[in-house]
């Protein structure tokens, strides 16, 4: 599973998951990933995805990415304390991988 962290709907980070751990992350844009999930910068894990998700969304049990990603239709569209982060789920490996999406820059 792909999850893209999107600010005003362009990417600035991808996960790649496999088998319940992070397989690839492509960081976009350093800046807005530090305010989104800043794990991802230094020590990215599936506990620390999955607790972010949690926050995100004002879980307080325990689910998979799986589960976090059906319960929201693959999609997050709304944080309170962050209204312009939307953070999508695509199942299957690169199935997001368009070039224009990758084509971004810090000055978003």
């Amino acid at each position: 599973m792909n999850v893209i962290f999107k600010v005003n709907d362009k990417p600035i980070l991808v996960i790649e998951t496999i088998n319940n751990s992070i397989t690839k992350v492509d960081i976009i844009s350093e800046s807005l990933t530090q305010a989104a999930f800043p794990a991802a910068l230094e020590y990215p894990n599936i506990a620390n995805l999955n607790n972010l998700l949690r926050i995100y969304t004002n879980t307080v049990i325990e689910m998979s990415l799986e589960d976090i990603a059906e319960k929201y239709d693959g999609e997050i569209s709304f944080i309170e304390f962050k209204p312009n982060l939307t953070i999508h789920f695509i199942k299957g490996k690169n199935d997001i991988r368009k070039d224009n999406d990758f084509k971004i820059t810090e000055q978003m």
